[in-house]
């Protein structure tokens, strides 16, 4: 009997496999065919099922988590796709990709960031496993700030990446940022705040700390 349920999950998991990967090469055939209409009709419905069959904390997280992945997957697959990875959806202040914060803190951040963007500065806090396609968290977190960066703020734009699995960190800033934000001071809430609590697996403790800090700095 066991024999047989195996055999089935298995088999499931294989169909499910092979039709995923249906799905990316019609993706890639229509926009590398330049069809990018068609392209937008499927790859919103490949989403949409994705996103009804998956939850991650929120609807909203859920969709930025389910969009980013199904990127990097045709960024993967596909010759020429050249789309950003990085673009999330309007008022995402927390993007929990490597899915590594419970929901009362999710919302606790979240919160937070909304308190710290009612004074001037734009605050994202994002998570992944990896900066793929780039090579390194320099390069991911940029693009995040160029691909999300508000115009409805005064005090600029400010990103804080964290990989858990690369047991990295990094915040940067834009120039309107950089004048509240300076690099000292960034690299001071790195050291002393974020880093210190993460190696003692103290994760909501450091970013609480870490947000309070940007907020006392831009009030």
């Amino acid at each position: 009997m066991k024999s047989i349920i195996l055999f089935f999950l298995i088999s499931a998991k294989i169909y499910a496999q092979a039709d995923s990967s249906n799905d990316l090469d019609l993706l890639c055939k229509l926009h590398k065919q330049g069809n990018y209409e068609l392209f937008a009709e499927n790859f919103t419905k490949n989403l949409s099922e994705e996103i009804e069959s998956k939850t991650y904390k929120t609807i909203l997280n859920t969709m930025n988590v389910v969009t980013f992945n199904k990127k990097v997957a045709l960024k993967k697959h596909c010759e020429n796709y050249d789309l950003s990875v990085c673009k999330f959806f309007t008022l995402s202040h927390v993007i929990d990709i490597e899915n590594i914060f419970t929901e009362d803190d999710f919302y606790t951040y979240r919160k937070e960031i909304e308190s710290i963007r009612t004074n001037g500065l734009e605050v994202i806090l994002i998570t992944v496993p990896s900066y793929y396609p780039y090579n390194n968290k320099e390069d991911f977190a940029y693009d995040v700030l160029l691909e999300n960066k508000s115009n409805l703020t005064n005090k600029g734009s400010l990103v804080i990446l964290i990989s858990n699995t690369e047991k990295e960190i990094r915040i940067t800033t834009d120039d309107q940022s950089k004048e509240f934000i300076t690099d000292e001071e960034a690299e001071n809430i790195i050291q002393n705040i974020l880093l210190p609590n993460f190696r003692n697996q103290n994760f909501a403790l450091g970013i609480n700390d870490a947000l309070a800090r940007l907020k006392k700095l831009v009030n």
